[in-house]
């Protein structure tokens, strides 16, 4: 390969390397699964009481714990652990681990009512679709595209109160729906103040 371009057989090794890199990784993500499970879950009997094992490495918190061990954001362990809980304990020995997919994949088919009689019909579907197709037929809904917005820890708590406030006048709709909802509700306020903002200007001039 020079310059990017392949030969036929160069394209063919790439693509076969490409799936031995994805079963490398799938093997990782689940230790990564495990690991986070297992952190969360693990104590010991100090003076008859249960302490959580990441008390005895001086962390204040399991989220402190898996940012530090395993250098996972809490929001990804928390994922990383339901993977583990639903796949590896409560469906154990149900699923055929050769059906095992990527872990973005697991994570989304652990919102798909999974039991020990649809667990293997999920994963095969999930293996033929992109990631967005399987969140829309998982929820039912359109084709879902996620948007990535960096925001300090005051606006995400500005945001999430917005939201929670809205859910009472548009209902419990995924926060996606109710944030467009929102932005949808002031355009339309924006709009009228600015046309009422051009209708005073005309009248000013006229005068």
């Amino acid at each position: 390969m020079k310059n990017g371009r392949y030969t036929e057989k160069q394209a063919t090794k790439l693509r076969d390397r490409l799936a031995e890199i994805v079963d490398e990784h799938k093997r990782a993500s689940m230790d990564l699964c495990w690991a986070c499970y297992e952190t969360y879950n693990a104590y010991i009997e100090i003076g008859g009481e249960p302490v959580a094992v990441w008390t005895l490495w001086d962390y204040d918190s399991w989220s402190d714990c898996v940012n530090i061990e395993l250098g996972l954001h809490q929001t990804t362990a928390y994922q990383y652990k339901r993977i583990w809980e639903t796949f590896y304990v409560n469906l154990a020995s149900a699923w055929d681990v050769k059906l095992l997919l990527p872990v973005t994949k697991m994570r989304i088919l652990c919102a798909a009512g999974l039991n020990r009689r649809n667990v293997n019909a999920w994963l095969r579907r999930g293996a033929k679709m992109t990631c967005s197709k399987l969140v829309a037929e998982v929820y039912g809904t359109d084709e879902l595209r996620n948007l990535a917005v960096p925001v300090t820890s005051d606006e995400l708590e500005t945001i999430n109160e917005v939201i929670n406030e809205a859910r009472e006048v548009f209902g419990k709709e995924p926060r996606g729906v109710i944030l467009t909802k929102v932005l949808r509700e002031w355009r339309g306020v924006h709009r009228k103040v600015k046309r009422a903002r051009k209708g005073r200007g005309r009248l000013k001039i006229a005068s």
